[in-house]
């Protein structure tokens, strides 16, 4: 037998069994081939047949359909169709694009008149337009099937029947199957591997309509009808109700089919008709641009040499179209002022690309390799990805749509899975829990678990979350379990696009996507397997900010040239050094910054090194590299050839490209041959490694190396290499940072307005960047009416804030006043403006959140008189009309009141603009003191420990402990944000006399969540007034309590490589200050302290990090007053 009627996760919330899952059954009962046919889409397509194969299974490819009646035409009804042949397969693909880019279902009439029925089998299922007629009256049913007859051969048409069938229905389709020639056909319809999976099954049928279950408990009863059955008990099945042919029919259908999915060459466009026209175009265009290059005379013969070969390779493999057809995208935005990037990935190693202008990196001068990029020993299809700025992004695709036609061009499909916490709460809605029952229930879940499992087996709160459940807790679990990792829904791939040299369905099924283009059925993996050129456009944000920063930095220097600024300019380097680098792409990271503080990037090269480093797995290295750099840790010996490889990143492999160079150098290899051991070691392919290790072993010894030197480097390589990065992607990267970078350094106006305008919705942001932009003399001004347009612009030199800043300001009244300011000029008063302004708009519930973020301050200074009279001034002018004159006359007079006080102002501020704008009590602390020692709000995060912060006191809430005792909790802010304090009894007492709302205070403490695991706490140590720092000069506290040492005794002496490792990644999990020293565990009187890349923080998340690595016995921590007594 085979299964037939089978639907798959991939027919969204009508299934929970994934392809792998359904064919690892059907291998376990013993099937020999299987169906498919998900509801009115091929998603799974290439992914069934290929567990299919793989399985040894014979894969029966089909699709269920919605078509309309052929008697009923008013109606529509189900219909399935199998691949019989190629020809079917063909069919297949332009049905089921047909059935997802029309609105209306389909005509089968149509299809057959378009001969998009051959090659089809057709199954009229057990629910069906002719079941319906042949309960009515058989004559009807008779019509219905003779209408199939004349659209359909009789050999590749089937009555579908299941073990459920009503029994008169049965007995009438058994006497049509006789009287009309169609066989009957076991056609059970199949949703789930297992008898056990039914409930999940029906929890996706009402998540699906969006119902919750009444009666849990009955539908736990039902039986799991729509299982898939052991063969044999199926097949037994049939023969007890005297079915055996329409179970054998199953068989017969299956051997008639005879397809492939064709794994297709990439069929690229082409760019011209003839061949030799594109290798000409790609020439001339390469030689024109190095021509233009400013290489030195010595260099020319490298460069030409370079270019020609890698023209070579690229004509050899076929690939002149694809770079031409890049070519073309990056030209068509240059032309159109589209910001692209420098350059992502390994494309960067391509002169070839450098030369078109589809890179900014000069391959030969930073040593990048074209093999790493395209290899001729792999002849596949290179990646060629292009950044550009997420506002551009629909230009792109519309200008490709021209180019390439419409139907050779589509986005490319991707699947949203169920996560853990998306399936408990689907599971939880579906169970009738109230939204706040299942918010609880997802806050519970620890933010560290990887599945629903370990949350629930380590995390007591979890538990007690599940227990306490209105309903069954352990069901809802299990089910949530069951669910987590299916398809949710469908949406675009962030950045593939896919182009064909024909239309796309010859290829692939598509669908129709909510901006009316084309979207791939299937994923980008599939579709790059079945032949097409899919290239991916990244929307880059910072591209945005370069784009609006440069635009502003024309204006005052119209012959500015990004592309000619120095990469080792000192100043940019010294940002870098301090690690100032908000808003500097791939920079931003506070542990990223913690490492540039300790590197002290001197040279851009430094800055390349530092975003390879920091990376999982390469970041083991990151102590070394400083280091060796700072001349605290030799330089490893290894081999000479080895040595100078390494001698730029001190000994280190950093990047994927030395490893291709020692293959070379030291092994005689070609490029191309070693970036297949790069390949095989990066991958951590068992059988290549070997490969590739015994031809190290004879090409190095075949250059007169020793065998015990050849396997000491192949082992150095194998063990440091696995975890280098692309050196070609890591320096157009940094270059993309630096030239960020240096317009922070050189043009802050420009820089400021561009990222406040990207970042102008993300309060904490703004708060950061309008701080550093007031470090660095940028004078920032608030919200004026007469002045502020939506965005951040710049006036006189000056950062004017624009109104979209001020939150509750509505957008159609902003736009309506920008609107009036430009139309009639500035407003002269207050009677002016309310005149002027709509009168929807004449309502304190608008006017408000101007006042408050001080953008009438031009027509009236006291914001508090202000707010007073206001209300009587829209009534003036409700009485008014349009007249000036009778307004002057109706208007409320001034009265004379102080303006609200400073503190008032500013919290106003906040609470509209998310910022203390027009000054800040703290700010002249801040100058004061040394700003390096303390954190800024914004840079928290939880369990960090021995944090520094000046604060400003906003609320003090004095509490009772159950013991008697007085503790507090203080809401405090600094510039860039709030966060909640935790005094406990003791530092209560000791600090009380310092907690005065509106004081400054500085705390040292230690970072936690609050109970709603989403904000952040102090847990205070110590505290004192701010102001107490102007005095002293010193530090928070005592630095004593944050510099001590941590003492590590190792199993054994010396350490090995693998447990230094351990300790660099903590590390740079928890950095600090603190010493670490090694002592030997046989002789205490011997030590090693390690340089201070190794630096810990102190606090029990790093003590317990170290403990399970070395031991409690072996672990301990000396503050530094308790090391100056030794």
């Amino acid at each position: 037998m085979v299964p037939l009627n089978v639907r798959s996760a991939y027919s969204l919330l009508q299934s929970p069994m994934l392809p792998s899952q359904y064919v690892t059954q059907a291998n376990q009962f013993g099937y020999a081939a299987i169906g498919l046919a998900d509801e009115q889409n091929l998603y799974a397509m290439v992914n069934f047949y290929q567990y299919a194969n793989k399985n040894e299974l014979k894969p029966l490819l089909g699709l269920t359909l919605e078509v309309y009646g052929l008697i009923n035409t008013s109606m529509t009804f189900p219909l399935h169709v199998y691949v019989q042949n190629q020809t079917g397969y063909q069919n297949l693909l332009a049905i089921a694009s047909q059935q997802r880019t029309q609105t209306n279902a389909l005509d089968l009439a149509k299809l057959a008149q378009e001969q998009k029925l051959e090659g089809l089998f057709l199954v009229i299922p057990p629910t069906s337009e002719l079941s319906l007629n042949l309960m009515n009256a058989p004559v009807y049913g008779k019509q219905v099937m003779a209408q199939f007859q004349t659209y359909v051969h009789s050999s590749r048409l089937y009555l579908g029947i299941d073990l459920q069938m009503d029994a008169e229905l049965l007995a009438l389709e058994k006497q049509l199957s006789q009287e009309m020639d169609v066989p009957l056909l076991a056609f059970d319809e199949i949703r789930y591997a297992q008898p056990q999976d039914h409930f999940a099954y029906k929890i996706l049928t009402y998540l699906k309509v969006g119902e919750t279950i009444s009666n849990i408990g009955a539908i736990q009863q039902e039986a799991g009808e729509q299982a898939l059955r052991p063969m044999d008990d199926w097949y037994q099945a049939y023969i007890d109700v005297e079915l055996k042919e329409a179970a054998d029919q199953t068989e017969l259908l299956a051997q008639q089919v005879d397809f492939i999915i064709p794994q297709r060459k990439v069929d690229l466009p082409h760019f011209y008709e003839s061949s030799s026209a594109t290798r000409q175009k790609l020439w001339e265009l390469t030689q024109s641009q190095l021509a233009q290059l400013q290489v030195a005379n010595q260099q020319q013969k490298i460069y030409q040499e370079r270019l020609a070969y890698e023209l070579k390779v690229i004509n050899d493999l076929d690939f002149n179209d694809y770079f031409l057809i890049v070519w073309d995208v990056i030209n068509f935005a240059k032309q159109n002022e589209i910001m692209t990037g420098p350059g992502r990935g390994s494309v960067a190693g391509s002169l070839v690309a450098y030369c078109l202008g589809i890179t900014e990196v000069d391959p030969i001068a930073n040593e990048l390799l074209f093999e790493r990029f395209l290899n001729p020993k792999r002849s596949q299809m290179p990646d060629i990805d292009i950044d550009i700025p997420d506002n551009k992004r629909e230009m792109v695709l519309d200008y490709l749509h021209t180019k390439y036609g419409h139907d050779q061009v589509a986005q490319i499909i991707t699947f949203s899975t169920m996560g853990m916490k998306q399936s408990l709460r689907d599971v939880a809605r579906v169970f009738g829990l109230k939204p706040a029952e299942i918010d609880q229930l997802a806050r519970s879940l620890p933010k560290d678990a990887t599945s629903l499992q370990e949350a629930y087996q380590k995390s007591q709160s979890f538990q007690n979350a599940i227990i306490d459940l209105p309903v069954d807790g352990q069901l809802l679990l299990k089910t949530a379990l069951q669910l987590t990792g299916i398809p949710r829904n469908s949406s675009l791939h962030a950045a593939g696009v896919v182009i064909s040299s024909a239309p796309l369905i010859n290829s692939i099924p598509v669908q129709i996507g909510e901006d009316g283009r084309l979207v791939t059925q299937l994923t980008k993996n599939p579709v790059e397997q079945l032949g097409l050129l899919k290239i991916d456009f990244l929307a880059l944000s910072n591209l945005n900010i370069l784009a609006i920063a440069l635009h502003e930095v024309h204006k005052v220097k119209p012959n500015f040239d990004l592309q000619a600024i120095d990469l080792n300019d000192a100043e940019t380097l010294a940002l870098f050094g301090l690690g100032q680098t908000n808003g500097i792409f791939q920079f931003e990271s506070n542990g990223m910054k913690q490492m540039l503080r300790q590197m002290q990037p001197d040279r851009f090269d430094d800055l390349v090194a530092a975003n390879a480093l920091y990376r999982p797995g390469p970041m083991a290295n990151i102590p070394h590299f400083i280091a060796r750099k700072h001349h605290e840790e030799a330089n490893p010996t290894i081999d000479l050839t080895i040595d100078q490889l390494l001698a730029p990143t001190y000994g280190v492999i950093v990047y994927q490209e030395q490893v291709m160079r020692v293959a070379e150098d030291f092994a005689g290899f070609s490029l191309a041959e070693a970036d297949l051991l790069r390949r095989a070691i990066s991958k951590k392919d068992i059988a290549q490694m070997e490969t590739v290790k015994q031809q190290f072993m004879q090409g190095a010894q075949a250059k007169g190396q020793s065998a015990a030197a050849s396997k000491e480097v192949y082992q150095y390589i194998e063990r440091f290499g696995a975890y280098g990065f692309n050196k070609s992607h890591a320096v157009a990267y940094s270059k993309l940072a630096f030239e960020l970078a240096y317009l922070k350094v050189h043009y802050p106006l420009a820089f400021y307005k561009a990222v406040l305008n990207l970042e102008i919705n993300n309060q904490a942001k703004v708060r950061i960047y309008i701080n550093e932009a007031k470090m660095r003399d940028v004078k920032v001004l608030g919200p004026q009416i007469n002045q502020s347009f939506a965005g951040y612009t710049v006036v006189n030199d000056h950062l004017q804030m624009g109104l979209a800043s001020i939150k509750g300001l509505r957008k159609d009244f902003r736009d309506h006043l920008i609107n009036l300011r430009q139309e009639a000029g500035p407003f002269n008063n207050l009677g002016d403006f309310l005149l002027r302004i709509d009168q929807t708009f004449r309502q304190m519930k608008f006017l408000e959140p101007l006042i408050m973020a001080g953008g009438l301050d031009a027509l009236q200074p006291n914001r508090k008189m202000l707010s007073y009279i206001l209300p009587g001034y829209l009534d003036a002018v409700q009485l008014a009309g349009n007249s000036l004159d009778l307004l002057n006359r109706l208007k409320p007079k001034q009265v004379a009141m102080e303006d609200y006080s400073k503190l008032e102002k500013l919290n106003q501020e906040f609470e509209v603009l998310g910022i203390y704008l027009s000054g800040h009590p703290l700010e002249k602390i801040l100058q004061e003191v040394t700003i390096d020692t303390y954190t800024n709000i914004s840079e928290l995060s939880a369990n960090q420990n021995g944090i520094k912060l000046i604060l400003m006191i906003d609320k003090i809430k004095i509490i009772r402990t159950k013991k008697g005792t007085q503790m507090a909790f203080v809401d405090a802010a600094d510039l860039t944000g709030k966060i909640s304090l935790t005094i406990f009894p003791k530092q209560y007492q000791k600090y009380q006399n310092a907690l005065i709302e509106g004081g400054l205070i500085a705390v040292y403490g230690n970072i936690e969540y609050q109970r709603n695991q989403v904000d952040l706490q102090l847990l205070v140590d110590q505290l004192i007034p701010a102001n107490d720092l102007l005095h002293s000069k010193e530090p928070v506290v005592n630095v004593a309590v944050n510099y001590g040492v941590w003492y590590i005794r190792p199993h054994l002496w010396p350490i090995p490589d693998e447990r230094l490792t351990n300790i660099a990644q903590i590390a740079q999990e928890f950095p600090g200050m603190n010493l670490v020293i090694l002592v030997n565990p046989k002789n205490k009187n011997q030590a090693l302290r390690l340089s201070s890349g190794y630096n810990l923080a102190s606090g029990l998340p790093v003590k317990q990090r170290l403990v399970r690595i070395f031991g409690e016995q072996n672990i301990s921590f000396k503050p530094a007053k308790d090391v100056d007594k030794q």
